[in-house]
């Protein structure tokens, strides 16, 4: 599937990104989903990262502070994290400073029997990971061709998102995708 410069492959069986190539930059980030739906991720920032952790260290979850970060795509806040709803989500960050890193602290929703989360993340729209992702974590990406303009705008594509009622026959309709629990900015 071709989407201006970038072109993503998807396994339709199962929804995991088998190749995926692209330019450097991008406006948006553009999607597509296993049904062959296309989304555009895009935001704005609503609360200052200064004000949230001076170690540059972002948690999120019930009464956390970076819940004030999270753009579209996400779930309500539990207990230490946070899901994806859907395919598509964003974290919209204020900040001006150029940061080098960003490392994630996640795990994908995989079912007994299930295959890890396939997950792509941009950053401004530059891609700057995949990773295939299953139990817990820490994603470490680097940030060094990001462009800091306004803020950095982190997106994820879960291209196999799945709900726990449809994979396990429990009374949750949730598209479930990845769990954020935190995020640090070196």
């Amino acid at each position: 599937m071709r989407c201006g410069q970038m072109v993503i492959n998807i396994e339709k069986s199962t929804g995991r990104i088998v190749a995926f190539t692209s330019a450097r930059r991008y406006k948006a980030a553009v999607f597509a989903t296993p049904s062959g739906r296309f989304g555009v991720l895009s935001g704005h920032a609503t609360q200052s990262v200064e004000r949230l952790n001076v170690q540059n260290v972002i948690h999120f979850g019930t009464g956390k502070e970076g819940n004030g970060v999270l753009g579209a795509g996400w779930g309500v806040p539990e207990d230490g994290f946070v899901w994806t709803e859907g395919p598509f989500s964003s974290v919209n960050l204020p900040i001006s400073e150029k940061f080098s890193t960003v490392s994630f602290s996640l795990w994908g929703y995989v079912p007994k029997g299930g295959v890890a989360q396939s997950l792509l993340v941009f950053a401004n729209g530059v891609m700057i990971g995949m990773s295939e992702v299953a139990g817990k974590a820490i994603l470490k990406l680097s940030l060094k061709n990001v462009p800091i303009s306004g803020g950095l705008s982190l997106q994820f594509s879960v291209p196999n998102a799945r709900s726990p009622k449809e994979a396990e026959g429990v009374a949750d309709d949730r598209r479930l995708g990845i769990a954020l629990a935190a995020l640090v900015l070196a």
